[in-house]
């Protein structure tokens, strides 16, 4: 649920720094690349991207067919793409439940192993109908290329457009928020697998709470943590009105269940075209924030992945609290080997996000279904007034 209530003013002024990822000439991403999701493996000093990309030979069966690929940097602007998808639509299986699509990729390190979590779609129940969203699915990969599928859907598909989500670890647990049109939900589990998911029922953001600027709904969740604070989770989402303008907002919570809006939504400053972007993802960088997105490049009509920044940048920080400390549990991330707006990306699974031509304090036993007492979190807001940094 959201907290009626606001505090000072700590929402982030994004500069945009132009794109860093457009399609190659050949090769398997030459359609396009967009839905960008970052880690950042503090054993390593390396990020790792994931972005969804339209399949260049989509099967007949299919009305779209999108796979996922991966890129590595060590500064964030300049990255080297693996030649292949990490993940693929199962084009060769019939009535796989990601039979024509893998898209929408959330992605959390915990120092030995990265969490991928997926939007999956198989083939159209009959001719003239969209790819059958089969809901949200999930992975595991020691070294960041070869990943393990959970056989079925970790969310399964309910008649409601979902995806388009992000994760995070705080006190080994890990968290995933999603939308679950036109509302966010969360789901969680100890990061270990020692008990199973969590699934909640009900919104954990509603879009009718958080103003007129989200009426038709929210969107886009990038969830961030920060180490020994009272409220560690923070939050970068959109919300569309009824009119289709897109808006970005920024919010805080101490369990990732109740969630605190600050006073300066939606956000407004810098020079980003908040309302021109399809997906986005956000990471802390000491004193700032780093932002990825999409959008269509306009040179080229393709889908093309960009960077922007808030705030004075320094050291990342990846979406595990406490972090892991660097040569203790870390691998190393050695799939990468040479590098390298088209159509939708939005409506892959479901969701009709895009908007230029797309079809479309966390504890050991998790949030728990207490209620968060009112006067517990502004006590520990009035302590972070303004924003704290680690």
């Amino acid at each position: 649920m959201i907290l009626l209530l606001s505090v000072a003013s700590a929402a982030p002024a994004f500069v945009d720094q132009g794109f860093v990822l457009r399609s190659p000439p050949e090769g398997a991403f030459t359609a396009g690349m967009g839905a960008p999701t970052v880690d950042y493996d503090v054993t390593t000093g390396t990020y790792a991207m994931y972005f969804e990309a339209p399949n260049p030979e989509t099967p007949a069966e299919c009305v779209t067919s999108y796979n996922i690929g991966r890129a590595t940097s060590a500064d964030g602007v300049n990255w080297t793409v693996d030649p292949e998808p990490v993940l693929a639509a199962d084009v060769t299986v019939s009535g796989s439940p990601f039979h024509c699509v893998v898209s929408q990729p959330a992605v959390v390190h915990d120092g030995a192993t990265w969490h991928l979590f997926f939007s999956m779609a198989g083939e159209p129940a009959a001719e003239g109908e969209a790819n059958q969203g089969n809901g949200i699915g999930y992975a595991t990969s020691t070294n960041g290329t070869d990943f393990t599928v959970q056989a079925a859907p970790l969310i399964r598909a309910e008649g409601v457009s979902m995806g388009l989500g992000s994760a995070a670890i705080v006190d080994g647990i890990l968290y995933y928020i999603y939308v679950w049109k036109p509302d966010f939900r969360l789901a969680w589990r100890p990061v270990d697998g020692s008990a199973d998911w969590t699934i909640a029922d009900a919104s954990v953001i509603n879009h009718d709470d958080v103003g007129a600027w989200a009426s038709q709904w929210v969107l886009g969740p990038s969830l961030l943590c920060e180490e020994d604070q009272p409220t560690p989770f923070s939050l970068v989402y959109a919300g569309d009105d009824n009119s289709n303008v897109r808006s970005l907002a920024f919010a805080q919570s101490a369990d990732a269940q109740t969630w605190v809006q600050d006073a300066g939504n939606p956000l407004a400053d810098g020079d980003l075209d908040y309302g021109g972007l399809n997906h986005w993802d956000v990471l802390e960088a000491e004193a700032g924030y780093l932002m990825w997105y999409s959008k269509t490049d306009e040179k080229t009509g393709l889908k093309a992945i960009g960077h922007a920044s808030a705030g004075e940048i320094g050291a990342t920080g990846g979406r595990m609290c406490p972090r892991p400390v660097p040569g203790d549990t870390g691998t190393t991330d050695s799939g990468t080997t040479d590098s390298g707006d088209s159509g939708p990306t939005g409506d892959t699974a479901g969701l009709s996000e895009d908007k230029d031509g797309g079809d479309g304090c966390g504890c050991a036993a998790g949030p728990g279904p207490r209620p968060l007492a009112v006067a517990g979190l502004l006590v520990g807001l009035a302590a972070v007034v303004g924003r704290r940094r680690r």
